[in-house]
């Protein structure tokens, strides 16, 4: 059974922007709205209104070929989410995409297909760990450990980055909402080292649905919210030492 396929799905209307001088590049987009496939230029000073589902970003320069920026993710918004796109690093990175829908921020990219070699400028960092991954949509990491530990998660941007939630106490969300593949849980406690946790399974998670990191510093869990039933546990198993 085949998997849901990396798409960015805007639900009408939304309202996309191209931060770029007109004079220098053009990002053009094309939609899927069942099966009618629209192509929009988006203009760089004016919103220009969008619906559908999009696969890539088609940026062309003033000088060179136009060049495809693949999505590398699931990411729905909409109705009412307004979006600016501007090349990270020169487009070296990707297209950035930084979304606000009520009041909410989201950021997403379309990845360079060709990055550079690590140490280069501009070069994606490489996941330290390669693990079972939790792709949560529009959810958040909340920390239910049942000791003093803190607890922040490890997520992967679409680049290929990978950044962390700070650090928080039970009880409270460790950053905003997120829109990610997380693949790593960082637990701390008072006198201990970092341990970090990843997820023996791989999970999809529902849209708008959160996750808690149960248990404690010797022996957490995952549990899964879902829209309907029972809360999904899954294990975690320690991959390494994140400092000393």
């Amino acid at each position: 059974m085949l998997g849901p396929v990396d798409a960015f799905i805007f639900t009408d209307p939304c309202y996309l922007i191209y931060a770029v001088d007109s004079r220098f590049s053009r990002a053009s987009i094309t939609f899927n709205n069942g099966g009618v496939f629209t192509t929009v230029t988006l203009n760089s000073d004016t919103f220009t209104r969008v619906s559908g589902t999009c696969f890539s970003v088609t940026i062309s320069r003033e000088a060179g070929e136009p060049k495809d920026y693949p999505v590398n993710s699931i990411l729905e918004v909409g109705p009412n989410a307004w979006g600016i796109l501007q090349p990270i690093d020169g487009g070296l990175l990707g297209i950035g995409l930084a979304l606000e829908q009520n009041g909410q921020d989201i950021n997403a990219t379309f990845i360079n297909p060709t990055p550079l070699q690590p140490g280069t400028l501009g070069a994606t960092l490489t996941d330290p760990f390669p693990t079972q991954i939790v792709s949560i949509r529009n959810g958040g990491v909340n920390n239910g450990v049942s000791d003093m530990s803190l607890v922040s998660a490890l997520y992967i941007l679409l680049g290929g980055r990978v950044l962390a939630t700070p650090p928080v106490p039970a009880g409270q969300q460790s950053g905003p909402l997120l829109t990610a593949n997380i693949d790593g849980f960082d637990l701390s406690l008072t006198g201990s080292p970092t341990v970090r946790w990843s997820p023996v399974e791989n999970v999809v998670m529902e849209p708008g649905m959160s996750l808690v990191v149960t248990g404690t510093y010797a022996q957490p869990a995952l549990a899964i919210m879902v829209p309907v039933g029972p809360v999904k546990i899954v294990a975690l198993t320690k991959v390494e030492v994140a400092s000393p």
